[in-house]
């Protein structure tokens, strides 16, 4: 019995249901359901059978919403406990979530994942609190919110203690993931932005892995130990596409780029030579024209490559276009085909000079600048920038 609606049992709440005399019952203040008008049917209009008019549905509703459970008689039956109400669903196509649809439920709840890692721990909400840096009421608050946002408890109370329930480990447990995987990466972020624990990624061609690099590397390590550096080697346009992207943080090309995009300073330069077999017709010359070539079959590196670049503009400005017998990828590749007597190259001077090849000075002289670059506007770690100037200064 409903004691506010003066007795009126449970499924008068039910619309279409009436009492002997023909009447309505008064629908509960707050009824969920909404009310069916008669439409003008009248008490004194009843069949003989008793049965009142039935109500329409109101305009635009689906006669099926009407209860199906009516006999003849208009009365309804007895609805058993708790089935008064229909069971509300999820709207068809929508995934069904605990979590409140209209607010950032990850966003809400990140913040108290530090109370739950904390009582994982310790099943005590004033050292929880402690252990978090909150006000204990702040605590309570929190884990209060967390019972609302995901309709299931996650703390039960024991005596002065709590105690996690199984949705409250299972947050626990994320959490622990997640504040690990934070507090690793932010101890990447110190070390990224601590000039002696930093790290320096450096991209580079590949020639300049057998001395330059190391000499330059070993100098900048010998004041800055702890500094740990990536090393990437690649064409020049690949290098420059890393460095866009910001993979890696300096690159060591030739030539330097003029894309404005990027900043850069020529470190040192190398002398350009023609390598040409110890049989070959000009072995034996002192220095040699390019033009002297143009017969000759060339071994070249691949487009993309810095001296590739170097070389098609030497090539124009001689004025012809070169025979290319085979493009690599690699200089030393370069030197094996030409001393196999395969054809000739220009490269630069090889310490000691493999055999069977002879290497000839150019007339007029010629020569390919390295530049470090790194990108125009874009603030540097700190450790990058100590390796950076000192490059610029070795």
């Amino acid at each position: 019995m409903d004691e506010s609606n003066g007795g009126t049992p449970d499924s008068s709440i039910l619309p279409g249901s009436t009492d002997n005399s023909g009447a309505a019952p008064q629908a509960p203040p707050h009824s969920a359901l909404p009310q069916a008008s008669p439409h003008g049917a009248s008490p004194h209009g009843a069949s003989p059978h008793g049965a009142l008019p039935q109500a329409s549905p109101p305009q635009g509703t689906p006669a099926s919403t009407l209860p199906a459970g009516t006999d003849s008689s208009g009365a309804a039956p007895q609805a058993p406990p708790h089935s008064a109400l229909p069971q509300a669903s999820p709207p068809q196509g929508t995934p069904f979530s605990i979590l409140p649809s209209s607010t950032d439920s990850s966003g809400a709840i990140a913040p108290k994942l530090a109370v739950l890692r904390a009582l994982a721990e310790d099943e005590h909400v004033t050292r929880a609190a402690e252990r978090v840096g909150v006000p204990q009421p702040t605590v309570s608050r929190w884990l209060a919110e967390l019972t609302q946002d995901l309709g299931t408890p996650v703390v039960v109370r024991e005596g002065r203690r709590v105690r996690l329930t199984r949705a409250g480990r299972l947050l626990a447990e994320a959490a622990e993931r997640a504040m690990t995987a934070l507090e690793a990466g932010l101890r990447q972020v110190e070390e990224e932005v601590d000039p002696d624990k930093g790290r320096v990624v450096l991209g580079f061609l590949h020639m300049l892995g057998r001395e330059r690099i190391p000499a330059l590397v070993r100098g900048f390590r010998e004041h800055h130990p702890h500094v740990r550096f990536g090393l990437v080697q690649n064409s020049r346009q690949v290098i420059l596409e890393q460095l866009a992207s910001t993979e890696i943080d300096l690159a060591l090309v030739a030539p330097p780029p003029e894309d404005p995009a990027f900043e850069s300073a020529v470190l040192f330069e190398q002398q350009l030579i023609v390598i040409v077999p110890d049989t070959h017709r000009l072995a034996t010359r002192q220095e040699v024209r390019l033009i002297d070539l143009e017969d000759d079959d060339f071994i070249l590196l691949e487009h993309g490559y810095g001296l590739r670049q170097i070389t098609d503009e030497m090539f124009a400005d001689a004025g012809f276009t070169p025979k290319i017998a085979f493009e690599s990828q690699e200089i030393e590749t370069v030197r094996g085909l030409v001393a196999a007597g395969l054809g000739v190259a220009v490269l630069t001077h090889a310490d000691p000079a493999p055999e069977g090849l002879v290497e000839l000075p150019l007339v007029p002289r010629a020569s390919r600048r390295f530049g470090l670059v790194w990108l125009k506007d874009h603030p540097l770690p700190p450790a990058v920038r100590r390796f950076r100037d000192h490059a610029l200064e070795a």
